[in-house]
């Protein structure tokens, strides 16, 4: 059956090449369009194994010197939700910034382009390059299934792409992984596990997938699936600290938490209010 399905999904890809993009010559998308694209690489094309199967996409770039440009095409899921706590991890960067905090976010793009004829939301999400869900990191680095139980499979990632990392990498993780840890308290971000928290090859931290926001956490015959405000695992104590909660490592990393958690306290009307007015957009889990 996965080979039909694989057959099918690809023989659609090269005539979209041949009757569609081939003819078109250069195009920009909506979510970059400062790049130009040319055709699709469909040997490096794929459909992905989550629930509402999205499209992995690989284009050539116009310009011969630059890499292949990656995004994912979705159906099926209203991505404006995903759009708006983007904007909001936005404001909140903007407001540490100002005073002096760079917590390294990594801040990807996320468009909505419509609805397919079923009703249902599609777009366009743009791939962060060098990065892995820990989920994977933890099959690789982890001998398999087992590797959830290893808190040392983040720290093994980053050593084998970065022989000093805990240098700069660290330094990009501790403060990533504080900034989300924050932000995902603040905006009530449910659904966490370790595939929607993912982490570059340079140690940035970051979440992705924002289908419950606003303490809208799911639950299975009555009980809650999220048993913490947020995810803080024995992995990321492990970068952090080397998983010595008395060390000054993880004290400065909870200083620097309990230092993005006021200022972001102190405009918590600006948030209120931005959230306020997106209420017309009629987001089922914001109108709750």
């Amino acid at each position: 059956k996965k080979k039909v399905v694989d057959a099918m999904y690809y023989k659609m890809l090269n005539v979209i090449n041949d009757q569609l993009l081939k003819r078109i010559g250069k195009f920009q998308l909506p979510l970059d369009p400062k790049v130009e694209l040319t055709t699709l690489i469909v040997s490096k094309c794929k459909y992905m194994s989550s629930k509402m199967v999205p499209l992995w996409l690989v284009f050539n770039n116009a310009d011969p010197s630059a890499p292949p440009y990656k995004l994912i095409f979705k159906t099926g899921d209203d991505l404006r939700q995903d759009i708006l706590t983007l904007q909001m991890l936005e404001v909140m960067n903007q407001i540490w910034m100002k005073d002096g905090l760079d917590m390294n976010l990594k801040i990807y793009k996320v468009l909505a382009t419509g609805v397919n004829r079923y009703g249902a939301g599609v777009g366009l999400v743009q791939v962060v390059e060098n990065a892995s869900t820990t989920s994977d990191i933890q099959r690789d680095y982890g001998g398999g299934a087992s590797g959830a139980f290893d808190a040392s499979v983040i720290s093994k990632y980053l050593a084998e792409h970065d022989p000093y990392w805990k240098g700069r990498s660290k330094h990009n993780f501790t403060y990533s992984c504080a900034g989300y840890c924050v932000a995902t308290l603040v905006l009530g971000i449910g659904d966490r596990h370790s595939s929607n928290i993912m982490c570059t090859k340079d140690g940035h931290l970051f979440h992705i997938d924002f289908g419950h926001f606003l303490g809208n956490f799911k639950s299975k015959f009555g009980v809650k699936r999220e048993r913490t405000p947020f995810v803080f695992t024995p992995e990321m104590a492990q970068v952090i600290s080397d998983g010595k909660h008395k060390s000054r490592d993880y004290k400065n990393f909870l200083e620097l938490c309990k230092k993005a958690y006021h200022l972001v306290r102190k405009h918590a009307d600006l948030l209120e209010m931005l959230f306020i007015l997106m209420t017309s957009a009629g987001m089922p889990e914001l109108m709750e």
